[in-house]
């Protein structure tokens, strides 16, 4: 019965009257269109002399249309029969498209698998959607079938390749350290090409090493714990990740208070001097969770210390009788055995001088260029200032109040041209540093000029003897001056003992062949550069060869020998004409 599709398999019965003899086969044929067995195709057959089914299979390449029929036709003895007249719908191609594609994917990842638009589907994982996504964990091969408007069906096939996943892994130790020691993480992962990346802990840094160590920052009196994760990645982009609970003492996190809330830690405002380097300081406590905190200390950064204090040593009073920026530690040591501590900057100076000049006056020339300069106005400046040069080339110099003490003379090689630049100069910049504020000053007008870099090519390439050949200057232009003009002059030397050309682009006629040295020299103010390369000039060739016989038959073999000279430069081409003169 309907529905008869194209690449469909359906059963014809049949039923006989009279007899049929041994061997006889009954074939089923199917017509063209309009019941036309002018031409027919197979549909099956079967070795039978009784009624019986014949299973009939429709070529996937059938036209679909109406007014088909189907005749048996039977061997011994020959006799037809013809059905009536029926419709072979055409059948939908059916196709999976996978996302991502190819269907390559790692163990466990989803894969959406679509099939052709229809009206039904029947997937072999049982789902009736015309999507579905999947995970899969080994090669799996998806099939659906897929029913038409008409009726028709069709099958498709996909086989999903799954890549094994890495195997991500690790251990750690020591365990229930203070949260300020590190912990040191051993990577046991397997793979195959793998990349590592590492977060202990949210909003700390990640690492991308293979092993690496970390200090956790807990604060408080008890334990705390974090789940660091590893995640690995293979050759084939498969990831995996794993975390282990990592359990650490938390530590003191004590807080000094300046009593100068307005300026706490600092003495900037009142200019302090060698004359005048008096600091008191007073400081209190603001730690949080005393009560498991045993013992304080504070190292004021100038030579002296303060231990085995407590609570009740608060406030604290010190002066400062010397200028200069001083780490002020202050240590706190918890009942849990873990130390914590807090370093503030006490800024006993002020704000630093600094000032640059050239030390010969000019600082123009062209480089390679070396120029040496004086830094002034440093001397009274506090022990601990440091100062950054930037030169304008991309490059700078950090230098210490102890380096400027020993020598304040500082010199620079300018390797590149300020040319291009703004005002085409190199603007110096030296700024001072101090725990107070930052000082800078300017040195402009820095240059540097550069000679051109000589180049040429020439054609025709090679040349030919008594033929002209034109040389194309490409000289990369040089700059001098304030403008960086690029001006310049160019003499040439064509190799041949004829006199020497200053056009920028000259042409020359070589009388003889043979391969000539041109040198091309530029100058400006900064020089002469020259640059040479071989030219080759090749004679007017002669075309000449021998032939082996001059006589010969058809279908003989005749050598021939090339004798053509004036390929000196060797990029000779042969053109061969054979002619028949009878």
């Amino acid at each position: 019965p309907p529905p008869y599709c194209t690449g469909g398999t359906f059963s014809i019965p049949y039923t006989i009257t009279g007899t049929f003899n041994a061997g006889n086969q009954f074939t089923a044929q199917l017509s063209g269109p309009g019941c036309n067995f002018s031409t027919f195709t197979f549909l099956g057959a079967v070795s039978s002399t009784t009624s019986g089914t014949i299973t009939a299979n429709i070529s996937p390449f059938t036209l679909a249309g109406a007014n088909y029929c189907v005749r048996i036709i039977s061997s011994n003895p020959i006799v037809s029969d013809t059905s009536n007249s029926f419709a072979i719908n055409l059948n939908l191609p059916v196709s999976i498209t996978p996302n991502p594609y190819p269907p390559t994917v790692c163990s466990g990842t989803p894969i959406t698998l679509s099939a052709t638009a229809s009206i039904l589907y029947q997937w072999s994982n049982a789902q009736t959607t015309q999507s579905i996504t999947v995970s899969p964990t080994v090669n799996t091969t998806y099939a659906v079938t897929v029913t038409n408007f008409l009726g028709c069906t069709n099958t498709a096939n996909i086989l999903v390749t799954v890549l094994p996943k890495p195997h991500a892994a690790y251990s750690y130790s020591p365990d229930s350290l203070c949260s300020n020691i590190p912990v040191n993480f051993t990577n046991q992962s397997t793979g195959i090409g793998l990349t590592y990346q590492w977060v202990f802990e949210a909003g700390g840094p990640t690492y991308t090493n293979t092993n690496p160590s970390h200090a956790f920052n807990a604060f408080g009196c008890g334990y705390q714990t974090y789940n660091p994760m590893l995640v690995v990645t293979d050759i084939n982009g498969c990831v995996d990740n794993v975390s282990h609970p990592v359990v650490v003492r938390q530590r003191p996190n004590p807080i000094l208070i300046d009593s100068n809330v307005l300026n706490p830690f600092s003495n900037c405002d009142n200019q302090p001097s060698n004359s005048n380097p008096y600091y008191s300081i007073t400081v209190n406590n603001g730690t949080l969770f005393t009560g498991c905190i045993s013992s304080y200390s504070i190292d004021w950064g100038d030579g002296f210390v303060a231990t085995g204090l407590t609570n009740a040593s608060f406030p604290l009073h010190h002066t400062y009788d010397h200028i200069g920026a001083f780490n002020l530690i202050f240590s706190a040591q918890g009942t849990n055995g873990c130390v914590g501590s807090t370093t503030y900057t006490v800024a006993n100076q002020s704000n630093p001088a600094v000032g640059i000049t050239s030390v010969s006056g000019g600082t123009s020339g062209c480089v390679p260029q070396t120029y040496c300069f004086i830094i002034s106005g440093y001397s009274s400046n506090s022990p601990g200032t440091y100062y950054v040069v930037t030169w304008g080339d991309g490059r700078d110099t950090t230098l210490t109040q102890n380096d400027l003490i020993a020598n304040n003379t500082i010199c620079h090689t300018y390797d590149s041209t300020s040319c291009g630049m703004q005002g085409n100069q190199y603007d110096l910049h030296i700024t001072a540093y101090n725990a107070c504020a930052s000082t800078a000053s300017t040195l402009g007008g820095v240059r540097g000029w550069f000679a051109p870099a000589p180049d040429f090519t020439y054609t025709p390439t090679p040349g030919c003897a008594n033929s002209s050949i034109c040389f194309t200057n490409s000289t990369v232009q040089g700059g001098y001056g304030s403008n960086c003009a690029t001006n310049h002059t160019s003499l040439w030397n064509f190799g041949d003992g004829s006199p020497t050309s200053s056009a920028e682009s000259p042409c020359h006629t070589y009388v003889n062949a043979g391969t000539y040295l041109v040198s091309l020299a530029v100058t400006n103010q900064c020089g002469t550069i020259s640059f040479s390369d071989n030219v080759c000039i090749n004679p007017l060739p002669t075309a000449k060869f021998n032939i082996s016989d001059s006589i010969f038959c058809r279908s003989d073999t005749v050598f021939i020998t090339n004798l053509s000279t004036g390929n000196l430069c060797g990029n000779a081409t042969n053109t061969w004409a054979v002619t028949c003169l009878n």
